[in-house]
């Protein structure tokens, strides 16, 4: 573990405040963070199997996991990336099996005791906090809402817009969307088979409305629109 400046990592958070008290904020506020590296990550092995008394929970910093809640044999992920803060202690799963990935490598702060003391005393800060919890909200109730699209390459399609929403970098070619993101995992996230989620994204590319650079990256053209659900739907 290492000591780093979270509101100096993260100074949305004090955006809010006097630019003085800020400024004193992002120097002399320090948590403790965590490094993870690519593959499945136990936060018990971390954490324990309870949540630490008092904490606000892990803030990330950098990288990009997938959350896996499993209902059966079945599970679908959600991402977390930068910006997003987690709970992700195993007594808070309501039973269900959850199967965390570190899909790039992970920097972690951890918002302790300490730091709910200190934040607890600027409720600007902790609006901050709550508004990025909401934004997690959202899109869990996005997804939820795109299992409803019929159409595989409409339902593909949105995906990939909202995800460029979140992660995109724009460009003159159009929003470009570098995570590590395979047609298997693309396929889970809106809700159909590996084969079907490749068929998708082929189709979306023949049509000009995705494309995919050499080192990986999704592109979207900035004039490209959500196609419309065709007659002949596709069964996820």
């Amino acid at each position: 573990m290492e000591l780093v400046r979270v509101f100096d990592l993260e100074p949305d958070l004090v955006a809010d405040l006097d630019a003085h008290l800020a400024a004193r904020l992002r120097r002399h506020v320090v948590v403790r963070a965590i490094d993870a590296d690519r593959g499945v990550w136990a936060p018990e092995r971390t954490f324990g199997a309870t949540a630490p008394r008092g904490w606000l929970g892990v803030l990330v910093l950098d990288g990009l996991l997938t959350r896996s809640l499993k209902v059966s044999r079945h599970g679908c992920p959600a991402l977390a990336g930068a910006g997003d803060l987690l709970r992700p202690w195993p007594e808070e799963s309501g039973g269900a099996e959850v199967v965390w990935r570190v899909l790039s490598p992970a920097r972690l702060a951890l918002l302790d005791d300490r730091f709910a003391a200190i934040a607890g005393r600027f409720p600007p800060v902790l609006a901050r906090l709550l508004q990025r919890c909401a934004t997690q909200a959202h899109d869990l109730a996005f997804h939820q809402a795109l299992a409803g699209v019929r159409s595989a390459d409409a339902r593909m399609h949105l995906l990939l817009s909202h995800l460029a929403e979140r992660w995109g970098r724009v460009t003159v070619d159009g929003v470009v969307l570098s995570l590590p993101l395979t047609h298997d995992l693309l396929g889970r996230l809106a809700y159909m088979r590996r084969p079907t989620a490749t068929a998708a994204l082929g189709r979306l590319v023949r049509a000009g409305l995705v494309a995919r650079r050499e080192d990986g990256a999704w592109v979207l053209p900035a004039a490209a629109t959500v196609p419309e659900e065709p007659a002949a739907r596709l069964a996820a």
